[in-house]
C-alpha cells in the first residue's frame, strides 16, 4: 500500500512520516500493493486533526481523529480504519 502524507499549515517531519508508515503497515497485509492511502494533517485550534482515506476497487475507507498530540491522533485514526476493515 502506498501512503501519501500531506500537511496543511503543519510540517510533516520524518518522525511523523515514520509513525504513519508504522501504523499503516498493519494494513499492508489486507490491501494489494497498488492501493492508495492519503493522510492529511492540519491544526485545529489547540489540537491536530488527522484524516485518512483508503480507496480500493469499489470501496472507500475513511477515518479522522482530533487530539492534542499528533501521535495520539495518528493512532486513533489507524484504529478506526482497522475497525472498519474487520466488519
Amino acid at each position: 500500500m502506498k501512503t501519501t502524507v500531506t500537511g496543511k499549515n503543519i510540517v510533516v517531519s520524518d518522525r511523523i512520516q515514520e509513525a504513519i508508515d508504522k501504523k499503516f503497515a498493519k494494513m499492508d497485509k489486507i490491501f494489494p500493493d497498488d492501493t492508495q492511502a492519503k493522510v492529511v494533517m492540519h491544526p485545529e485550534q489547540a489540537k491536530v486533526k488527522v484524516e485518512a482515506t483508503i480507496s480500493t476497487k469499489g470501496n472507500l475507507f475513511r477515518a479522522e481523529a482530533v487530539a492534542q498530540d499528533i501521535n495520539d491522533a495518528i493512532d486513533e485514526t489507524a484504529e478506526k480504519l482497522l475497525k472498519q476493515l474487520s466488519k
